[in-house]
């Protein structure tokens, strides 16, 4: 069985969309109910390579 996802792994995908179209972390915070300190910390889970969806890196 699938190990389960943190909500914030499960919204990474949306959050790096709404980055990649320009909104602020702090739009994207209260878009999705998260504190943009959560969209920081998924931005540079991102950047740096680990892979969100397996919580692993690449």
């Amino acid at each position: 069985m699938p190990p389960t996802l943190r909500r914030a792994d499960r919204l990474a995908p949306k959050v790096l969309t709404l980055v990649a179209a320009g909104h602020s972390y702090r739009e994207i915070g209260r878009q999705l109910a998260i504190s943009k300190n959560t969209v920081l910390d998924i931005v540079k889970r991102a950047r740096t390579g680990e892979c969100i969806s397996s919580g692993t890196r690449r």
